[in-house]
């Protein structure tokens, strides 16, 4: 439909037709109707867990299924997909899912699919009965499953992600990022951790570091998180010695040296990499006579980022002819 006004032989009528359409939106398109929530688009009369949508509108779901045996009373949800046409299939039975020779129940959390809608990522609550006197052990985990309900082995080794939580994959369809619990009380902490597709576990992302919670930014490898430093003391006063590099080097990287000025035998690598930097630094400065913006031409850095690791180093600018600024 379009509007007779934006058609006008008068160019004043035409002119207040646009303005009208960029201020209350075209009065050629008829207002979209709201959804009849009598009559929804899907509808799955299940007692449903979990659930995700794939990049093409497909959900998949997990459906609680109590069972028992003859000693214990268990719960291994079901998987399924359904299609945008409300077609579904099963593509994990809970009941034959198993692992390890010990009796444990799960729930299914949370999924993420890969972001080409191939892989699913499933996170399980399990609970695994460790010895015959009832003592048990909770975890966080993760199962890699193919669309098909294939598992998906980790550089051929296992689907199994246990402990791990939260896992997401990066843009590549391949990496897997997740995170396991470092730290119970008083708060919860986690660390993160990556594995591929193809060539199985890699390592620890940020070592050393621990993290309150975290926040992926879709369709990119970074993540908002929020970071915590873990201190350790046997005494209500925290001593110096006992302070993450992080803490100590707030203000300045603290570096230490002997007599002689050098760095001492046992210098740890952060100190190492701060004082082959600041050497460089300095370096860089001197052969163009301290100009701090040629010197970061010279570095292929930023002038903003030259001036933080100035700071953070503590160089000492001189002056073009060679007094201390």
């Amino acid at each position: 439909m379009i509007c007779p006004c934006s058609v006008s032989r008068f160019r004043l009528l035409r002119r207040l037709c646009a303005l009208f359409c960029a201020v209350f939106g075209c009065c050629a398109i008829p207002p979209a109707r709201a959804q009849d929530l009598d009559k929804p688009v899907q509808t799955i009369d299940e007692e449903i867990t979990a659930f995700a949508f794939a990049p093409d509108g497909r959900i998949v779901y997990s459906v609680r299924r109590p069972y028992k045996t003859k000693k214990f009373d268990l719960e291994h949800d079901d998987i399924w997909i359904q299609d945008s046409g409300g077609k579904r299939r099963r593509i994990l039975q809970g009941e034959k899912f198993t692992r390890g020779d010990r009796p444990f129940t799960y729930a299914v959390d949370k999924f993420r699919w890969s972001p080409n809608g191939r892989i699913i990522l499933a996170q399980l609550f399990t609970t695994t009965l460790l010895d015959d006197f009832g003592k048990t052990e909770d975890a966080t985990a993760t199962l890699v499953l193919e669309e098909n309900g294939k598992e998906v082995k980790l550089g051929g080794t296992d689907s199994f992600i246990n402990p791990g939580g939260n896992a997401e994959f990066l843009p590549d369809n391949l990496t897997i990022v997740y995170s396991t619990l470092v730290v119970k009380q008083p708060r919860p902490m986690y660390s993160f951790r990556f594995t591929n597709v193809a060539t199985g576990p890699a390592g620890q992302c940020f070592e050393g570091r621990t993290f309150l919670d975290s926040d992926p930014i879709p369709r990119t490898n970074s993540a908002v998180a929020v970071e915590r430093a873990v201190v350790l003391a046997s005494q209500a006063t925290v001593p110096v010695d006992v302070l993450p590099d992080s803490i100590l080097q707030e203000g300045g990287v603290k570096i230490r040296r002997d007599e002689s000025g050098a760095l001492p035998a046992d210098a740890s690598l952060p100190e190492i990499l701060a004082d082959f930097e600041r050497r460089k630094i300095i370096d860089a400065l001197e052969a163009v006579n301290w100009s701090q913006t040629e010197a970061a031409e010279k570095l292929r850095i930023p002038l903003s980022t030259l001036n933080q690791k100035i700071k953070r180093l503590s160089v000492e600018i001189k002056r073009k002819g060679g007094a201390a600024g």
